[in-house]
């Protein structure tokens, strides 16, 4: 009976802490696009002032996509 408890806390404090390190990684994914993105198409030439929706666009789109992805293919509705 002890040993169960124990062994879920474990398993409880693993989840958090997947949980978290996906969310960090997430938001780094997230930020680093954004940033290196609009470096990116400022160098190709564009107009930062038009770059940085551009990027915004397309990191808003993969985003969406992505949650689609994860509602149709982990969640499996």
């Amino acid at each position: 009976m002890a040993l169960d408890a124990i062994r879920n806390l474990a398993i409880a404090r693993i989840g958090r802490f997947l949980f978290s390190a996906l969310l960090v990684g997430i938001v780094f994914v997230v930020a680093f696009s954004l940033a290196f993105g609009t470096d990116a198409l400022v160098a190709l030439g564009l107009p930062r002032d038009i770059a940085g929706p551009i990027i915004t666009l397309l990191v808003i789109a993969a985003c969406v996509y992505g949650l689609y992805w994860f509602a149709t293919r982990m969640i499996d509705w």
